[in-house]
């Protein structure tokens, strides 16, 4: 009986594994693509980002620009099999940030494309 408890406690225990990974992608650095193509000076919500290119030609990084030393945030543009999805994450003013938000989510995937190739040409 004993045997049997922690077996099914091992296949419960690897479906709870298997569900917290299958979830939303994660905005930390370290399991985003290489985003090194770039930068391009862009503004958004009045404030200046840059704006790179990431590894494998569709997603973006924007970045707050150094000249903003109140702020440490990034947003981030993901492509999946279900479209185009828009991240954020950072420290930031709210107001800022929203502004910012507010102008990105209404890019089209063309105007992300746009974004990446102007990126990748003022990176030579």
């Amino acid at each position: 009986m004993k045997t049997i408890s922690c077996l099914l406690m091992s296949i419960l225990l690897s479906a709870v594994t298997f569900t917290v990974a299958a979830g939303s992608p994660s905005l930390e650095p370290a399991r985003q693509p290489d985003c090194t193509i770039g930068p391009l000076k862009k503004t958004y919500g009045g404030v200046h980002w840059l704006v790179y290119g990431c590894a494998g030609g569709r997603d973006l990084k924007i970045v707050s620009a150094p000249d903003v030393p109140t702020m440490a945030f990034y947003f981030f543009f993901a492509h999946s099999s279900k479209g185009m999805r828009l991240y954020g994450e950072g420290n930031g003013e709210d107001r800022v940030t929203d502004a910012a938000y507010k102008e990105l989510k209404l890019l089209s995937v063309g105007d992300v494309a746009s974004l990446y190739q102007q990126a990748a040409a003022g990176s030579h």
